[in-house]
């Protein structure tokens, strides 16, 4: 399994531990894992891809 698979797993994670709250902060720690992890998995891709172009 490559980073980007187990990165995308974490997410999946993250979105099942969210109570799905009426109204989500940016400070919810769900939030910030979450946007980070989507971060991650963005540069991962990006990295990944460019190498390909190589």
């Amino acid at each position: 399994m490559n980073t980007v698979e187990q990165v995308e797993k974490a997410v999946n994670a993250v979105n099942d531990l969210c109570g799905h709250c009426p109204v989500c902060t940016p400070e919810c720690p769900i939030a910030v894992a979450r946007r980070a992890l989507e971060g991650y998995k963005y540069d991962l891709q990006s990295y990944y891809q460019g190498e390909q172009e190589i």
